[in-house]
């Protein structure tokens, strides 16, 4: 079942309201393999996805190497510390920042 709720917090924390607002919304499609989108926009296209679930349990491989330091310090602020904070996280990184 659907939940705007839980939809709208989890494009916040994956910094994807501006890139949806430039898609000309979240209704349009981004292509096979999401090839209208940058490696970045996909890779947090695909975290949304997993945070939506409401899983006990992420495991993030190198979720890092595809951002720009600012959506890096967005995610890392707002998504593994803020709206993850209550679940297990087993992250991988080679970023130090994050550690």
């Amino acid at each position: 079942m659907f939940e705007e709720s839980r939809y709208q917090s989890v494009i916040k924390c994956c910094a994807l309201t501006e890139d949806i607002e430039k898609l000309g919304g979240d209704n349009i499609g981004i292509g096979e393999g999401g090839r209208t989108l940058s490696g970045g926009q996909k890779f947090r296209v695909t975290l949304a996805r997993a945070l939506y679930q409401d899983k006990q349990i992420y495991i993030l491989d190198d979720i890092l190497s595809a951002l720009d330091a600012h959506v890096a310090a967005h995610i890392i602020r707002y998504c593994i510390f803020g709206f993850l904070l209550k679940k297990t996280r087993v992250i991988v990184s080679q970023n130090k920042t994050l550690l």
